[in-house]
């Protein structure tokens, strides 16, 4: 199986392009009126996340291997080959997932 990740941006690989829908925390609460809403960073709530199993997950960082907009990154994408991944700083407003 291809690592995807290595050739497809983060947008393509999740179907989150174009207009899009609402999206939403594990929990329930809406994060984002739609896919630009989600990738400028206007987010209608930035609290902690739950974790698949329920669990409260409360820091903050979220490893994406993306940029703002949803391509991955040249060089910091998942799977890279330098050994580092780009990040987000979720819990900040004014920011998005990069």
């Amino acid at each position: 199986m291809e690592d995807l990740t290595a050739t497809v941006d983060a947008r393509e690989n999740t179907a989150t392009t174009g207009r899009g829908v609402p999206i939403y925390w594990m929990n329930g609460a809406k994060v984002a009126d739609n896919y630009a809403d989600f990738y400028d960073g206007s987010w209608d709530q930035r609290k902690c996340g739950n974790q698949e199993l329920g669990q409260e997950t409360c820091y903050g960082l979220v490893w994406t291997g993306t940029m703002n907009d949803g391509r991955k990154d040249p060089t910091l994408f998942m799977g890279s080959p330098v050994g580092h991944m780009r990040y987000a700083g979720i819990l900040s407003a004014g920011t998005g997932i990069s």
